[in-house]
């Protein structure tokens, strides 16, 4: 349950639209909230200033009239769908109903979830001086690397694991005709995987690193890394935004287990053995991603 919420992602327009809540062909809206009609459909000003809301600003005037062409776009599209009665189809009725779920799920973990105290300078400052990698020691890290997508064969990982320098891996791929992609990357601390960057923050220039996934392997060599740190009172916004969406993340997982130990869950079919593989639902709320780098966790 490392990213809860990564899957309630938010559906896009055309889902919302089609939501009870959302489409403006249902009771006439007061005069003064009317913003476009498009065939008799009223779109309002609530669902624009929703949309804005969703594009994070509309960028004045004509962004806003922007938006508003896009939400006339879509409500045409939905009158020809209506028409065809799309919305009458079993795969589009089980879209909407995932939408919908997942709109109710997000909305109760945030309401429950709520805006967490400030963080104390003392926390603040322990995550500040517990990660010395991304903040008074982080660095810009310029670095070849070599994807592998797949899983390699018994044969290659032993080739590849004797490697010394990316050539040496490239050569030992090739000679057991593995495919793979080569390329020189640039990136701050804050870009890398947090799981990656305390390894990559101890190699020195010339040295491997070799990252598998469920997806293949990638193998990085350290050309050089720039050390560019960050103070405290430039990382205190960050690490006070992070610390607050753990804390909404931990309080979202207590909930969720509450709901769990009051209900009666059954699985049936196939998957009424003990054994049977199920793949967790993963629910984080807002952006805090435990994969993910720190500023995009925090912005």
């Amino acid at each position: 349950m490392n990213r809860m919420l990564h899957s309630l992602r938010p559906v896009s327009l055309v889902f919302l639209c089609a939501l009870p809540a959302a489409c403006a062909r249902h009771d006439a809206a007061p005069s003064g909230q009317v913003v476009a009609k498009v065939n008799g459909s009223e779109l309002t000003v609530h669902q624009l200033n929703y949309a804005i809301q969703r594009s994070g600003g509309a960028g004045g005037e004509a962004g806003s009239r922007a938006l508003l062409d896009r939400l006339v776009d879509q409500q045409l599209l939905v009158t020809a769908a209506e028409e065809k009665k799309l919305d009458r189809d079993p795969r589009v009725v089980l879209a909407l109903d995932a939408a919908r779920r997942e709109v109710l799920a997000r909305s109760y973990l945030e309401q429950m979830a709520a805006t967490p105290a400030s963080a104390d300078s003392k926390a603040v400052r322990d995550y500040y001086q517990a990660h010395p990698e991304l903040f008074a020691e982080r660095s810009i890290y310029r670095f070849k690397q070599i994807v592998v997508p797949g899983q390699l064969t018994p044969a290659a990982k032993a080739a590849t694991a004797s490697a010394a320098t990316l050539d040496g891996v490239a050569a030992a791929l090739r000679k057991e005709n593995v495919k793979f992609t080569e390329s020189q990357q640039q990136r701050a601390a804050e870009q890398l995987p947090m799981e990656v960057l305390p390894r990559m923050h101890a190699l020195k220039p010339g040295q491997l690193l070799t990252i598998p996934a469920d997806d293949g392997v990638m193998y990085v060599e350290l050309v050089d890394a720039r050390v560019e740190p960050m103070d405290e009172v430039a990382a205190r916004p960050l690490i006070e935004r992070f610390l607050g969406n753990k804390e909404r993340g931990d309080a979202a997982r207590t909930e969720l287990a509450r709901l769990k130990a009051g209900a009666k869950v059954e699985y049936l079919g196939q998957f009424a053995k003990a054994d049977s593989p199920v793949v967790p639902v993963s629910i984080e709320p807002t952006a805090d991603r435990g994969d993910a780098s720190v500023l995009k966790a925090l912005k």
